[in-house]
């Protein structure tokens, strides 16, 4: 008998990895507010904007008030500028200059109203035969000085174009920067007055008496200067260009740095007068021929060219002075 034998077959077994899906994420848990600190942020923002508010309200109403402020007393000084009482209106003059400084803004509008204040002054003041006599109030004076300040403080050039003040007394006032152009001025005393960077083109000054005045950096352009006093006069830097001077005082007179091209010098007398760096040359240059107590030395430093004229005695010991140098 054959014993059979048990076989075993090994077969083979493939495993197979169970794929587990991802959990989802779970949704965020909803935050819970924190209601007091929302409040209180908004409390806060709100108080900031109230604040902000108050601030903007409270500049805004200061600078409203201040602006009538301003025009309150801008117009009451204006109604006492006309005041009867000399003291009144000295008064006014005083306030609109302390306006000036207050509010820059109203200083064009100060300006024009002290020029008119000023022209109306001087027009009205009456004409004798003595100049001496033809002073203006002590106002006017003032006027004109409040207007200088506006001049040198701010660079505002008091308006008097036009000015009819002829055969007036106005020594020592202070006109500086103003604008004088075609004004009337003939027979006009301003001794020592003060005209620095004044403009007078195409003014009439004939006989007017400007002895020791300060003209320094004016403009004299075309005036008629005919028999000024310039004596001992501050004309450094001015022009004085086709100005008419014909018998014009100019002893001692500082013409340092002036522009005389083309003026008429006829008979003007530059005795002792500093001319250095002075303009006699130019489009048309100067003729000093009739020039009375000028000298080749005073010349020497002053600017010549063949449009110069010269007596030829003159011309003559210039040449030889400027040889030498």
């Amino acid at each position: 008998m054959i014993e059979k034998k048990d076989r075993v077959v090994i077969l083979p077994i493939q495993i197979v990895e169970k794929t587990v899906a991802p959990k989802p994420p779970e949704p965020p848990k909803p935050e819970k507010k924190d209601w007091l600190r929302v409040f209180q942020t908004v409390a806060t923002t709100v108080t900031a904007i109230v604040a902000v508010a108050g601030i903007l309200l409270s500049f805004m109403t200061a600078r409203t008030q201040r602006e009538n402020s301003i025009s309150d007393r801008l117009s009451r000084a204006v109604s006492r500028l006309y005041d009867d009482s000399l003291g009144v209106r000295t008064g006014a003059l005083y306030e609109m200059k302390k306006l000036a400084m207050d509010s820059p803004k109203e200083i064009e509008m100060i300006s024009e109203i002290l020029s008119s204040f000023f022209m109306e002054g001087t027009e009205r003041t009456p004409r004798t035969e003595s100049v001496s006599k033809n002073r203006p109030g002590d106002d006017i004076f003032f006027a004109a000085e409040v207007l200088s300040f506006l001049f040198s403080e701010y660079g505002f050039r008091a308006n008097f174009q036009g000015l009819k003040a002829d055969s007036l007394d106005l020594n020592f006032i202070n006109l500086s920067g103003a604008v004088l152009s075609d004004a009337n001025l003939e027979g006009v005393s301003l001794s020592e007055a003060n005209l620095e960077e004044a403009n007078l083109g195409g003014a009439n000054l004939e006989g007017a008496n400007l002895w020791g005045a300060n003209l320094q950096g004016a403009d004299l352009g075309w005036v008629n200067l005919q028999g000024v006093s310039f004596t001992t006069a501050n004309l450094r830097a001015a022009s004085l260009r086709f100005a008419d001077l014909r018998g014009a005082a100019l002893c001692f007179a500082d013409l340092e740095g002036a522009d005389l091209n083309g003026a008429d010098l006829f008979k003007a007398n530059l005795f002792s007068a500093n001319i250095k760096g002075a303009y006699f040359a130019g489009i048309e240059g100067a003729d000093l021929r009739a020039v009375e107590n000028l000298t080749a030395e005073q010349l020497i430093d002053a600017y010549l060219d063949d449009t110069t004229l010269l007596d030829p005695d003159l011309r003559a010991e210039y040449d030889r002075l400027k040889a030498e140098q």
